[in-house]
């Protein structure tokens, strides 16, 4: 919020709006923050970063209704009918700009990582908490504090932008285009689209202590490898044979050839209860004590001495004992190894039983976990009761999430807002010409990533469906500010507090984003990046290519039979 304030000091020459904007906002975002609480006491770490870059998105929406007040005031309006004038000028475009947002964030609400739902719920919240307090808590504080004589309003400081623009139309469209040709460019030579993080510990704070505890504990005492553990679970009577089979399948060639070491388990404490009858039967045969005789004979001809040798032979003979084999029942009369194998119940018939997969390698890269995961998956494709966990799985689920999540979320986003553009301008032409920002800013982002190098992780790929939703609010407002204009030189005065606000709330939201790189997750750093790049070129794409746009069509008379006045 410090750094918006900033840029209200940079743009404008009025102190007190801004800090009604701001105070506006904040209002705004409690009162979302305070009723997701309501409904989910518990936060994610995404979501509870938000708050940074709702401070750039909130403040938007006064912004445009002050920039639109401020021309009012000029024009020798009182503060009551500036205040009104504003909010009918700007209602429908704002609505339709907080509308969209929230249409991209929805389009997260059913996403299967948590972290992501949880984060379009408080964003949505957040956004409608500040449109309310925009139309209710504003327009009254405006009225209540400005004591100025009319007339004695200060012009926008960047409204001649707007006359700049109109000047050299055409150049600006050439170059707006040429910039969005180089990036694709740039793109097609890397591949054409940009490629998944492969390594998902970006998803964790840096620096990070037990991250690096981990590689360094993996290096130096466990050959460079890692442990997955296969939760096994069966009837108490089919649990060791269950465990049995699953050691079997993970022992495989494949297994074997995708790292797996070694399986550690019940297997290796307790013999398979199937095969025992006949274990049974061939050591009925078996002369016990003709056996340790010969054990005996055997070290007395040799240099040992013998009673070094007394627990082997002691062993034997157990071994060699055709009495019933020990079951779970014996081993669950120790309990410090039971515990590690069954869930900590008590339980005298467990139903559950872990084994642990020890691979020769680690598994931070895509390739090495796949191959691993996936050849293990094959192995226990056959056994219902065996489920892979630890990290090394749970971060293919989240991959496959995302390869999903991120189309539905894309079409979703776009879908909901061409609906909302059709309902509100309900002319093909003013919905293509609102979309311009948002097709250059998407095109733009995906090049740049691809061009850059840059990887999308589950939390940075959010940014397309969220540029969706944010990068058409500067069409919206431009096209909605030329409805019912003539000529070129008309439309340049009319867009003079448009484009003043379109600058400001471009730039506020650009820092919300910007904001993210301050926090120590890499991947929330990289969705800021990300996020602001995409809105800044979509700021390009507004006043490079659409306002040129506006202008042509402006000077033709190309309006159509609609003789409607501007919206509001």
């Amino acid at each position: 919020m410090g750094a918006v304030l900033v840029l209200f000091a940079v743009f404008d020459r009025r102190w007190a709006q801004s800090l009604l904007v701001g105070a506006t906002a904040g209002v705004g975002m409690l009162a979302g923050f305070g009723a997701f609480a309501a409904v989910s006491p518990v936060i994610s770490p995404l979501a509870a970063v938000v708050a940074a870059m709702l401070a750039g998105l909130g403040v938007d929406y006064g912004i445009h209704l002050v920039s639109r007040y401020e021309s009012l005031r000029e024009s020798g309006l009182d503060p009551r009918e500036s205040a009104s004038g504003a909010v009918r000028h700007v209602a429908l475009p704002v609505t339709t700009n907080c509308a969209t947002s929230i249409f991209g964030f929805a389009s997260l609400w059913f996403a299967r990582v948590p972290m992501l739902s949880d984060f379009a719920r408080l964003s949505a919240l957040g956004l409608a908490g500040c449109l309310l307090c925009t139309f209710t808590l504003l327009p009254a504080l405006l009225v209540i504090t400005d004591r100025r004589p009319a007339g004695r309003a200060a012009p926008a400081r960047f409204a001649f932008v707007a006359g700049a623009l109109a000047r050299r139309p055409r150049r600006l469209a050439l170059g707006s285009l040429g910039l969005l040709g180089a990036l694709v460019a740039l793109a097609a030579v890397q591949g054409g689209v940009p490629r998944l993080e492969s390594d998902l510990t970006v998803l964790h704070p840096r620096p990070n202590p037990a991250l690096e505890a981990t590689d360094e504990v993996l290096a130096r005492f466990a050959g460079s490898g890692e442990v997955i553990p296969v939760l096994i679970r069966a009837p108490a009577a089919d649990l060791l044979p269950a465990a049995i089979d699953a050691v079997a399948s993970l022992s495989g060639g494949a297994c074997r050839e995708a790292g797996v070491a070694d399986v550690l388990g019940l297997h290796s404490l307790l013999p398979d209860p199937r095969t025992a009858p006949a274990v049974r039967e061939v050591l009925a045969g078996v002369d016990l004590d003709a056996a340790l005789r010969a054990f005996d004979r055997a070290l007395e001809e040799s240099p040992f001495e013998p009673a070094a040798y007394r627990g082997y032979r002691d062993l034997l003979a157990d071994i060699l004992r055709p009495d019933p084999p020990p079951g779970m029942a014996e081993l669950l009369r120790h309990p410090g190894v039971a515990e590690r194998l069954f869930p900590r119940s008590g339980a005298a018939a467990p139903t559950e039983t872990v084994l642990l997969v020890r691979l020769g390698r680690a598994l931070r890269e895509r390739e090495a976990r796949t191959a691993v995961v996936g050849a293990m998956r094959a192995a226990l494709g056959d056994h219902p009761g065996a489920t892979i966990a630890a990290l090394a799985a749970v971060s293919e689920e989240l991959e496959a999430a995302t390869r999903w999540d991120l189309p539905l979320a894309v079409l979703v986003s776009t879908a909901l807002v061409l609906a909302w553009l059709a309902v509100v301008f309900r002319r093909a032409a003013d919905v293509a010409l609102a979309l311009t920002p948002l097709v250059f800013a998407t095109v733009a982002t995906v090049a740049f990533l691809t061009a850059s190098g840059q990887r999308l992780n589950p939390v940075s790929c959010i940014a397309i469906p969220l540029l969706v939703g944010i990068a058409v609010d500067s069409g919206v407002f431009l096209v909605s500010a030329s409805r019912g204009v003539r000529g070129a030189g008309e439309l340049a005065r009319e867009l003079r507090p448009t484009v003043h606000a379109v600058l400001l709330t471009s730039a506020t939201t650009v820092t919300g984003f910007a904001a993210l790189g301050a926090v120590h997750t890499p991947a929330i750093r990289s969705l800021g990046a990300s996020a602001a790049f995409g809105v800044g070129v979509a700021l390009v794409g507004a006043l490079g290519l659409l306002v040129p746009l506006l202008l042509a069509r402006a000077a033709r008379g190309a309006r159509g039979s609609d003789p409607a006045a501007p919206l509001g």
